[in-house]
């Protein structure tokens, strides 16, 4: 066959990040979704993030949607991931993908280090 090659479009690693940390600010206590915390937290394990760009994106990211950030957002903090909801969801979301146990709580510590310097 003598077809053209297929095209595919995707986020960045930065974009997905920034999509990621949005929904994940923006939901507060609401947010079940527990991959987007894992996915963020594996991408900033595998790759390194120009910082002002992802900063950025973020930024441009919030005012499109008119997200308020507050200065600690919820999701970071203690009462989030220490909480039974949380924790079970967690443990669920991690059965789901046959993946290894890793704390919650070490996972969104890390994504507090990680955005820091970006948002807070």
């Amino acid at each position: 066959m003598d077809l053209p090659a297929p095209t595919l479009k995707g986020y960045t690693p930065h974009t997905s990040i920034a999509e990621k940390f949005e929904s994940i600010i923006r939901l507060g206590f609401a947010n079940t979704r527990m991959k987007d915390f894992y996915d963020i937290w594996l991408l900033i394990q595998q790759f390194d993030f120009e910082r002002d760009e992802l900063k950025l994106i973020i930024q441009q990211i919030i005012k499109n949607r008119g997200t308020i950030v507050k200065s600690s957002p919820i999701a970071f903090e203690e009462a989030f991931y220490n909480h039974s909801l949380k924790q079970d969801q967690w443990k669920a979301f991690l059965r789901d993908i046959s993946h290894k146990v890793i704390p919650l709580e070490q996972v969104i510590l890390d994504l507090r280090n990680f955005f820091s310097d970006l948002i807070f």
